[in-house]
């Protein structure tokens, strides 16, 4: 009997319009599947469509200059049989508030331009996103993977539905392979499993790609890479509901000044669909900020990533961005700019959102010297020992080495379990 293991990636955009945050998420299975010789059917699905007006999203897509390519349909776990495997992989968020999001805007994005019925539809998001009849058979032969996935918070009340905290712990309990990316996910699974010896903590699951493999990319202009040589690259747009902020805009200037280098705006937008936009640009010109330009016009994915590994230092607030910054082995300055507090934040008991994955990103891998909190930026002597550990840093290479050493180390070895897993299948 053939065997095929579903790989059920995070949601992500296509074509030009992709985050390419995500694509590097899927260009790390890529390249781990370019070392398995298990003779097993492999099949790249994503959880749901992209958020897109465009019906044709439902079809194959292919990513934009990266070989990785993803089946896009609504009924990929329909047809499992015994023997077969759902390997969870990456941004995959079974927080109940979050799915709960997530099938709301698949509801108002993707399906009112289908022809689901409202039964159907109930069905697909019901499926999908609560965990309610995921698995109808629960199969003991149907094996289950997760690696770089997280929780979130579930609330108390969410565990009160039977229906879904059932379904979550056998998801956890059935999965013979699972790591998270955050440590109260990881906690979480312990406690389920009754296993508090064996760590199920990994890293994100696009530290699993190595600095040559994201150069390995195909190339556009080599005027855009030329400007990042030795300067101080930025972006800025996770949190674009949030900015401007004063001090955040001043220290930025600050740093350049310290450390006589120019400001290069990294284009990561440009692989966006909107979220991602670029919110500090004007102030930087309002503040008189120097910065190099450069035109941006003639330039793939790998063109940013080779500019990115050019950079002396990264100063950011974008999660993908980090992550991609530490593989490529350039230092990261994140600045976690929170959005206004909400009363669903909360109800939920995060306000300020303290599970923010970029802080749970550096808090959990002993990167904090390189977190700046913008509120504390008031204070001269928090301002002040930022520049110095940057300073330090970048003076002694040996420094960054010693910050980033424990999370790649984990990841190459995650990444050869994951290889020796798909081997053995």
């Amino acid at each position: 009997m053939s065997r095929s293991i579903y790989f059920s990636c995070a949601p992500s955009g296509t074509g030009n319009g992709a985050n390419m945050g995500m694509q590097t998420v899927d260009f790390a299975i890529y390249n781990i599947l370019e070392k398995v010789k298990s003779s097993t059917n492999i099949f790249l699905t994503t959880t749901w469509p992209a958020y897109s007006n465009n019906p044709e999203i439902l079809e194959l897509k292919e990513r934009d200059n990266f070989p990785t390519k993803f089946s896009y349909g609504l009924y990929q776990y329909e047809n499992l049989e015994p023997g077969n495997a759902v390997f969870f992989w990456g941004d995959f968020q079974w927080g109940f508030d979050y799915q709960v999001q997530s099938a709301y805007r698949l509801k108002k994005n993707i399906l009112k331009e289908t022809n689901f019925n409202d039964s159907e539809l109930k069905r697909i998001i019901e499926n999908r996103f609560l965990l309610k009849n995921f698995f109808e058979k629960r199969s003991e032969s149907l094996e289950i993977f997760s690696y770089g996935t997280t929780l979130f918070q579930n609330r108390l009340y969410d565990f009160l539905d039977t229906e879904y905290f059932d379904n979550l712990k056998w998801l956890i309990g059935k999965s013979g392979f699972i790591k998270f990316r955050d440590p109260y996910s990881a906690n979480f699974c312990s406690e389920v499993k009754n296993d508090f010896q064996t760590s199920f903590q990994g890293v994100d699951a696009a530290l699993l790609s190595t600095k040559d493999e994201l150069l390995s990319l195909p190339l556009g202009g080599n005027e855009f890479i030329n400007a990042f040589e030795g300067q101080i690259g930025y972006y800025f747009g996770r949190s674009s509901s949030a900015y401007p902020k004063y001090q955040v805009t001043r220290f930025v200037k600050k740093i350049q000044k310290e450390l006589n280098k120019k400001l290069v705006r990294i284009p990561w937008a440009y692989f966006s669909s909107g979220l991602f936009t670029d919110t500090m640009d004007r102030y930087f010109k309002f503040f008189r900020v120097d910065q190099v330009s450069y035109k941006d016009s003639l330039f793939l994915a790998g063109d940013i990533l080779k500019g990115m590994a050019k950079c002396s230092l990264i100063i950011t607030d974008t999660y993908h961005i980090a992550i991609n910054g530490i593989n490529l082995g350039i230092p990261v300055l994140m600045i976690p700019e929170f959005r206004t507090s909400q009363k669903r934040d909360a109800n939920m008991g995060y306000v300020e959102s303290w599970r923010d994955k970029r802080v749970l990103l550096y808090q959990s891998n002993s990167l904090s010297d390189l977190l700046v909190l913008p509120d504390l930026l008031i204070h001269s002597s928090y301002r002040e020992n930022k520049i110095q550990i940057l300073k330090k840093i970048l003076e002694d290479s040996r420094s960054l080495e010693i910050l980033y050493e424990p999370i790649l180390r984990r990841a190459q070895y995650d990444r050869n379990l994951i290889e020796n897993l798909l081997n053995t299948f």
